[in-house]
């Protein structure tokens, strides 16, 4: 669960992003499993597609 007010994310939120950078699919959800294992992002256990929140501590990415 998220704090209240705490802004959540999917890859569905950035549409085109891959295929501007000229990579597959698949390829911005890679990145963000990434910072997920490097703690920057955690995943939000919700119904759906995978979400994910920003960590406290990583405010460089608001």
């Amino acid at each position: 669960m998220t704090a209240r007010g705490q802004k959540t994310f999917t890859v569905a939120d950035f549409p085109g992003v891959a295929r501007r950078a000229g990579r597959p699919g698949p390829w911005l959800e890679d990145h963000l499993l990434v910072l997920e294992g490097i703690g920057v992002l955690r995943a939000v256990n919700r119904p759906g597609p995978r979400t994910w929140a920003v960590r406290p501590g990583a405010e460089y990415l608001r």
